[in-house]
Order: C-alpha cells, then sequence, then structure tokens
C-alpha cells in the first residue's frame, strides 16, 4: 500500500491540485500527458460545460465536461468523445477545472477564448466530429512540416 495521497486527500487538504492528465478522453483541450491541470474544490453549484473531476463507482478518477444536469444528477462526456456518462452524483464529484498549461503557456477557464472553444465544441456532436476531423488533418500537417525542418 501507498503512502502516497491520492488526489481526493490532496484536494479536500489543499483546496487544489495540480497534475497531469492521463488519457485522451478531453483531447483536443488537454493532451495525454503532456499538459498540466488546476483542479480546484467544488465549493459552488456546477454549471453545464463546467470540466468536473470526478470519481467512478470502481475508483477511477475521470475529468469529463457536464454535458446535463438533472435531478441532481449530471451526465457527463470527454471532449473527444460521443458516448455519455449518466447517473454521475454529486458527492462522486471533487473538483472542478480551473486552469490549464499547453506548451508553458496558461489558459484560464474564465477566459473569452476558452469560452469559446467551449461554446464551439458543445454545439452538437456532429459539429463536434467535424472539428475532430479538422483537428487531427491540422496536427497531421503540422507534424509533416516539423518532420521535414528537421530532414
Amino acid at each position: 500500500m501507498s503512502d502516497l495521497p491520492c488526489i481526493k486527500d490532496i484536494i479536500e487538504r489543499d483546496g487544489e491540485y495540480i497534475g497531469t492528465p492521463h488519457g485522451d478522453s478531453m483531447y483536443p483541450l488537454l493532451h495525454n500527458k503532456r499538459d498540466t491541470i488546476h483542479v480546484v474544490k467544488k465549493t459552488d453549484k456546477l454549471k453545464k460545460h463546467d470540466v468536473a473531476l470526478y470519481i467512478r463507482k470502481n475508483g477511477q478518477y475521470v475529468l469529463h465536461r457536464i454535458m446535463k444536469i438533472e435531478n441532481n444528477s449530471y451526465t457527463m462526456c470527454g471532449d473527444s468523445q460521443y458516448v455519455l456518462e449518466r447517473g454521475i452524483q454529486e458527492d462522486q464529484i471533487i473538483g472542478v477545472l480551473k486552469s490549464f498549461y499547453r506548451n508553458d503557456k496558461y489558459c484560464d477557464t474564465n477566459k473569452i477564448r476558452y469560452k469559446i472553444y467551449v461554446f464551439m465544441w458543445c454545439l452538437s456532436p456532429k459539429i463536434r466530429r467535424f472539428l475532430m476531423r479538422f483537428v487531427a488533418y491540422a496536427e497531421n500537417k503540422k507534424n509533416k512540416i516539423k518532420t521535414k525542418g528537421k530532414a
């Protein structure tokens, strides 16, 4: 058994957690094992489109976007996913994304650029699929240009 505190304990003790996301479910917002997230303890009522850190019943930590709130439960979904996870309860949510760092650039969830991303990304699943294809295409082109520059 590890003596290291779990994320929930860190948030309860310090009111925040700073770490690296693992997984691709929040891509393109967050990149697996590359970006740095700043999650703060949930103090206010969460809103639709907030990114919440919660613990599934199996103990797995998940950072996903709130897509719907009804009857004291949340429907969640990762930005790169299409399947909704329903029935997340208030007591499962331990924090909310406040900010993140990408390539040493600070991104605050209260800034207009982030809010535009959220608006565009959450319009509809069809638009999200199109945007995912566009992002993948753009990153592929960017990587090819970097590779040519190194040759």
